[in-house]
């Protein structure tokens, strides 16, 4: 309503103005509409949580608890461990209000003979309890010095890559599995279960 009333506003000036004037009055209102569209836009993003949504991830095909090692696309993926709760690397970052770091501890082995590219950080999902699904961090955490920086792995072939993903999960809230999905849209979905929730 306040919205309407700024544009109310500038169109009676605009009647009221010469044409010289009137021209400076609609560009005004088209300024105008322009902030308040960036204003609306930034407030959208920042009502967003950062950490937690839906999941596009499908239905895990495959399922193990920690230490299983599964092929994906051309990759070998292995969640060794879980670190709960994590510390960030550096002493000015730290989690939102409410919130902890858990770092997830995998192993990439790619075991095709052809160089293999991607983010970690668009594969990897937690689904904490109350069935919550919660989207990677990219803070680097002190505990896993060998993060996927700046969140993209590359392997050439057959070669092995070890590094850690953080995710913000409420406190209180204990992750109960780990999904990680394959690039291909035609692809499966594996997911080691934590045996806890």
């Amino acid at each position: 309503m306040q919205d309407r009333s700024i544009f109310v506003s500038l169109a009676n000036m605009a009647s009221r103005s010469g044409s010289t004037n009137r021209w400076t009055v609609v560009a005004a209102i088209g300024v105008t509409c322009g902030v308040l569209g960036l204003l609306s836009a930034a407030f959208h993003e920042r009502s967003q949580p950062i950490s937690s949504s839906t999941s596009t991830h499908p239905i895990p095909s495959k399922v193990g608890p920690i230490g299983t090692a599964f092929d994906v696309h051309g990759v070998r993926v292995t969640l060794e461990r879980i670190i709960d709760p994590a510390t960030a690397a550096l002493s000015y970052t730290f989690p939102r209000a409410g919130m902890r770091y858990v770092a997830l501890v995998l192993d990439l082995a790619n075991t095709s003979g052809t160089t293999s590219t991607d983010s970690p950080y668009n594969l990897v999902s937690v689904v904490g309890g109350e069935s919550t699904v919660l989207v990677p961090d990219v803070t680097r955490v002190a505990e896993c010095p060998q993060n996927f920086q700046p969140g993209i792995f590359t392997l050439g072939p057959f070669d092995d890559q070890r590094g850690c993903i953080t995710v913000q999960v409420p406190l209180g809230n204990q992750p109960v599995a780990v999904r990680y999905a394959s690039p291909d849209p035609l692809g499966h979905s594996v997911q080691w279960n934590l045996g806890r929730g």
